[in-house]
């Protein structure tokens, strides 16, 4: 029974971490706006930067998601995937 207390607590307490992460996430990333222009300014970074060379478009989006996912704070990063980062950089990149 005092196994199922502490099981009763520890999913409390992992349920208020998480609703204070995803608090956090929300307030930095407050709105997809925000996250667009930094996926834009990455684009044109990769652009700017591999002008007149030989790398390719995989390359370029490589380093405009590493770009963008640097500024995704470490304890988010497990939230806020590569992945979810990719797609939405996907995105912004089509809209362009």
């Amino acid at each position: 029974m005092l196994l199922l207390e502490n099981a009763d607590t520890i999913i409390e307490i992992g349920a208020y971490i998480l609703s204070i992460l995803m608090t956090f996430a929300t307030s930095y990333f407050h709105s997809s706006k925000k996250l667009h222009q930094l996926a834009s300014k990455s684009i044109n970074e990769a652009e700017k930067l591999f002008a007149g060379t030989s790398k390719k478009g995989e390359q370029k989006f490589e380093y405009a998601l590493m770009s963008l996912y640097n500024h995704v704070p470490a304890m988010l990063r497990p939230f806020i995937t590569r992945e979810m980062l990719s797609k939405m950089l996907q995105n912004t990149f089509d809209e362009v």
